[in-house]
């Protein structure tokens, strides 16, 4: 593709979609590239009860919704297609896919976050598997096992309280020596019977064609056990999917965040940025806003 589109949207979350909305009803020809499904983490939410004006929509609904706006709008979304390189060429901002080439005039980066993961032996075996880095799936696979949910914040322990209600035994495995979930959540999981096992690291994954038993550290006292479970919740939370912007100059502070202005524009210009790669935040529309913002300001670039 060589000619020049005014737009090109890397990521398909909320403020991907978002950025995607504003700009066609700009005026903006605009092309959105995801390299999963549109809604990235927004899809595993069952229930959201904190985005303005509704009271209660499922990540897949609002995602739904968005999407069929901006497709209504006129942007085109492109889905299955990784982004595996942003250059320049001929001083023309070049963006190379899992699928094809193209030139863009503005670029809004929404690259979302990653799952982080312990890193630690049987891990990589095992992903995939019996091993999840995301919300509890709406189904029966962890009826009657021992599951081990690692973590401390709201997904965690999101997690293991809607585990209670389908395994028979649920660990919550965190390394710090308290939770750090909001305080709501983490009442009712103390009161709940999910087994908290605190100030505990996890050091190996362990089993054959499945897993049959974590190897846990007390932190304390330094004793080592082993601990029999049948599936593994790994919920350290994310960490942002900056490295394709690093690469083309894009300044990124320590914790790997893409750096922004209050307009989203980044320290290139004609580049942009939005949502949790930009700010670690958790909430839809804090990136939805963002998503406007920053196509607002690509609107403004261009005109």
């Amino acid at each position: 593709m060589s000619t020049e589109i005014d737009l090109v949207i890397i990521g398909g979350g909320p403020a991907g979609l978002s950025a995607a909305i504003h700009g066609t009803r700009l005026g903006l020809e605009t092309v959105v590239l995801e390299s999963k499904n549109v809604g990235g983490k927004v899809l595993d939410i069952r229930t959201i009860e904190d985005y303005p004006a509704i009271r209660k929509i499922s990540g897949m609904e609002l995602i739904s919704a968005m999407k069929k706006q901006a497709l209504e709008n006129g942007a085109k979304i492109k889905e299955l297609e990784e982004v595996l390189k942003i250059d320049f060429f001929h001083g023309k901002k070049r963006i190379v896919s899992s699928k094809d080439m193209y030139f863009a005039k503005t670029i809004i980066i929404a690259t979302g976050g990653k799952y982080k993961r312990l890193g630690i032996p049987g891990e990589e075996k095992y992903a995939g598997k019996d091993i999840f880095y995301s919300i509890v799936p709406s189904n029966t696979l962890f009826k009657g096992k021992r599951v081990a949910v690692i973590g401390n914040g709201d997904i965690a322990v999101f997690n293991a309280l809607l585990l209670t209600n389908i395994a028979e035994t649920v660990y919550l495995i965190c390394s710090d020596d308290e939770l750090r979930a909001s305080m709501f959540p983490k009442r009712k999981v103390i009161k709940s019977d999910v087994d908290i096992l605190q100030s505990t690291d996890v050091t190996a994954i362990i089993g054959d064609r499945t897993i049959k038993k974590i190897t846990l550290v007390d932190k304390i006292t330094n004793e080592t056990k082993e601990l029999e479970v049948d599936s593994v919740f790994i919920n350290l939370g994310l960490e942002p999917e900056s490295d394709i912007a690093r690469k083309i100059g894009v300044a990124i502070d320590n914790n790997k965040y893409i750096i922004v202005d209050k307009k989203q524009r980044t320290n290139i210009p004609g580049v942009f940025a939005a949502g949790y790669v930009t700010n670690g935040v958790l909430k839809i529309a804090i990136a939805v806003g963002e998503g406007t913002m920053a196509a607002i300001s690509a609107y403004e670039y261009l005109k």
